[in-house]
């Protein structure tokens, strides 16, 4: 194979022919001599190239960008010392910021002169300044526009929020930066406390206190004041505002089925929610409204009770029969009578539904507290809230169904009847035996309370 005559070193200081184009254009076939046909043959395209760059059709190249086109075309076939390569010359080129590296020659074999091909320039320089100028186009650059981002979305509704997130998101340009990261991380934030907020959610330690039910009084006042504390002391729950209007025998109809019930006497009743803290206003009006949807099955942290036997045989009762027949199981309803009188007497809270319902101004699906058709056939009226727990001590007893309408199958009587002659009797005993009586044994034969 022939070898190809080389080029000498391009330095501009070593060319003698400056005047012509700068760089000597016209002298370039005398630098590289005139090949033969031999030469020709085994080349093939190198020196085609370079006779074609040779037209005059390029003299209106720079003289320096034609000087980097023939250095290309001769790096590939030597290897001599003396001679600088393609990547040096594109370097070079690079350095001095010049638009002409992307200088064109006409492509081999063409009948167009115009015809040309782009000289293949350093890909990974060219994509790093692609991509920083998108990175700067689409994100904030100034350090106020940052910042203040948290505060104005922080002003901004819920769902803006979540329509500014979805949009950033699902843009044409995706996150391609580091900005725009940050930007869609503190939206994501943002929402996050919004979702707490919403819920009346605080960030509270429960270190070994998770799942658990409060039944000292300092427990209590944990769970109602002892981490705000603002809300307990406008609106007491802990302690009654009128400890004499509550009547001292409450009663609390129930299933299996119900979300409270007595599944171990040595505890009592225990509400759904065990870990609830109840001591700031919104908190305190979620749990509320919650609990009084009579048709929503969301565990809340109270326990309800009423004063009314009518409301117990008349709507409880007849309530329960129905839903255990339509499941179709046995009817497994139980009556149990709690002594309100030895709640108080240990520092434990008992609301009053409809005073709840007022002050915290709830309106729910059977209507606003505050009207008197509402008021009037309301079952709130006589409802007595127990948060968190009802313990064993404070129950006078628990009888099935099944018993009391056998006793007034028996005795030829009522509920009324059954109510005066066995619930009131044994409240009255357990009264006495909590003020130091000693206790008899339990003429009802239940074994369901404890005692």
């Amino acid at each position: 194979m022939a070898a190809t005559k080389r080029l000498p070193d391009l330095v501009p200081s070593l060319c003698s022919n400056q005047d012509k184009d700068d760089w000597g254009l016209t002298s370039f076939k005398d630098i590289m001599g005139s090949p033969d046909e031999d030469d020709m043959a085994t080349e093939g395209g190198k020196l085609a190239v370079a006779a074609d760059v040779s037209e005059p059709a390029e003299s209106s190249m720079s003289g320096r960008d034609s000087a980097n086109l023939l250095l290309d075309i001769s790096d590939d076939g030597s290897d001599g010392e003396g001679v600088m390569g393609n990547k040096d010359v594109k370097r070079k080129a690079s350095m001095d910021h010049s638009d002409k590296h992307n200088a064109k020659i006409p492509r081999i074999g063409s009948q167009n002169p115009s015809e040309s091909a782009e000289i293949p320039t350093d890909n990974d320089d060219q994509a790093s300044i692609a991509s920083e100028a998108s990175n700067n186009a689409e994100s904030p650059t100034e350090d106020n526009e940052v910042h203040d981002s948290t505060d104005i979305l922080k002003d901004k509704g819920h769902s803006t929020v979540v329509n500014l997130l979805e949009k950033r998101l699902r843009g044409s340009r995706g996150i391609k930066s580091q900005e725009n990261l940050k930007y869609c991380l503190r939206m994501i934030d943002v929402l996050k406390l919004k979702y707490k907020e919403a819920l009346g959610y605080k960030e509270k330690s429960r270190k070994g206190r998770k799942g658990c039910h409060p039944f000292t009084k300092e427990e209590f006042m944990a769970r109602l004041g002892g981490r705000l504390g603002e809300e307990e002391n406008i609106h007491p729950w802990a302690t009654p505002s009128d400890p004499t209007g509550i009547p001292g025998l409450v009663m609390r109809a129930w299933d299996e089925i119900s979300q409270c019930q007595i599944k171990d006497p040595r505890c009592g009743f225990l509400s759904g929610s065990s870990d609830a803290y109840l001591d700031d206003f919104d908190g305190r009006k979620l749990a509320i409204t919650r609990h009084s949807e009579w048709v929503q099955r969301k565990k809340t942290a109270f326990i309800s009770t009423t004063s009314s036997l009518k409301e117990i045989f008349n709507t409880r009762i007849p309530h329960f029969k129905r839903r255990q027949e339509k499941k179709k199981i046995p009817d497994n309803t139980k009556l149990t009578l709690i002594n309100t009188r030895a709640r108080l007497a240990a520092g434990l809270p008992i609301l009053r539904m409809e005073e709840e319902l007022k002050y915290y101004k709830v309106t729910n699906t059977y209507g606003n507290p505050f009207d008197v058709q509402y008021r009037g056939n309301s079952f709130y009226e006589h409802e007595y809230l127990m948060p968190f727990s009802i313990g064993p001590e404070q129950i006078v007893g628990t009888w099935a169904l099944r018993d009391i309408e056998a006793w007034i199958a028996n005795h030829g009587g009522t509920y009324e009847n059954w109510f005066d002659m066995v619930g009131i009797p044994a409240f009255q005993e357990h009264e006495r035996v909590r003020l130091g009586g000693i206790a008899t044994v339990c003429k009802s034969g239940c074994d369901c309370c404890g005692q």
